[in-house]
């Protein structure tokens, strides 16, 4: 069997096991009202709607390393994206969270939640990058130094790219459908993964994928404290901010598939030049 065909046998393959397994976990994410999501703090139970997210994420990246170990690491976060997308598509948007919370603490709520979640993606890319042993083509500095993947100025530059995904939402989420948020993130997190790579070659981009979800977070918050009203009227009136449409599982989603593809692309512009052997005496 050929290369490419195992890599994408295991591509594909892992994209529709790890997707079902994710997708598995949306009952449990059931509103009060009866509709599913949006968030894991608005279901009708939430440790139970936290528990199911946590155990399929957790066989979700079991495939994704396996992936990983075949391809390399920025195909299984790929994988593990797109399960996250399985799910994330089931849930309801914006719509379900003013029905069942009107309030504008629910906005701060969706804040803690994509924190949360931002902080169990950190550690799902670290046990990924640990198992496939990361990017095999991150060459040391000029100084022959492989700066620290997370508190070298190199890592935090890096990370630091993940701010485009404010811009990218504010610009084309201009309404609630499921689709265009993940959209938005997903193209954000593209540019700051091509951006962050691009700016910082020479250390391993971890914190890159995670990024995105935590200006996410940010988001909500200048969100909050732009809404001059509850956020039902808000909703209604159509003043709602664009950083409120997105919901925090299209970040986590949108942020793998966008991120490892953008890494993708900077492999293009990257190029290493191999050095010299020495010549015989």
């Amino acid at each position: 069997m050929s290369k490419v065909l195992t890599r994408n046998i295991a591509l594909f393959g892992g994209m529709i096991l790890a997707g079902f397994v994710c997708a598995q976990a949306a009952p449990f994410l059931r509103g009060v009202h009866g509709g599913r999501g949006p968030t894991i703090l608005s279901a009708e139970r939430p440790a139970v709607a936290a528990l199911a997210v946590v155990i399929c994420l957790a066989i979700a990246t079991a495939i994704a390393c396996v992936v990983g170990r075949v391809v390399n690491a920025a195909v299984g976060l790929f994988v593990l994206g797109a399960a996250v997308f399985a799910l994330d598509s089931r849930l309801d948007g914006l719509r379900e969270l003013v029905f069942a919370h009107p309030e504008k603490s629910a906005i701060y709520g969706m804040a803690l939640e994509t924190v949360v979640l931002a902080l169990i993606l950190l550690g799902l890319v670290i046990i990924v990058f640990s198992i496939t042993g990361g990017f095999h083509d991150v060459e040391p500095d000029v100084d022959g130094t492989r700066p620290d993947w997370l508190t070298s100025d190199a890592a935090l530059k890096s990370a630091g790219m993940g701010i485009l995904v404010l811009p990218a939402v504010w610009l084309i989420a201009q309404s609630p459908m499921k689709g265009q948020a993940i959209a938005a993130v997903f193209f954000g997190a593209m540019v700051a993964g091509l951006i962050g790579r691009l700016s910082a070659p020479h250390v391993q981009p971890l914190l890159v994928f995670v990024s995105p979800v935590v200006f996410g977070a940010i988001g909500y918050v200048i969100a909050a404290v732009m809404m001059r009203t509850p956020l039902d009227d808000a909703y209604v009136g159509g003043a709602t901010s664009a950083f409120a449409r997105i919901m925090p599982l299209d970040y986590v989603a949108g942020s793998l598939l966008g991120v490892s593809f953008g890494l993708g692309w900077a492999k293009s512009f990257l190029h290493h030049e191999e050095v010299a052997a020495p010549a015989k005496a």
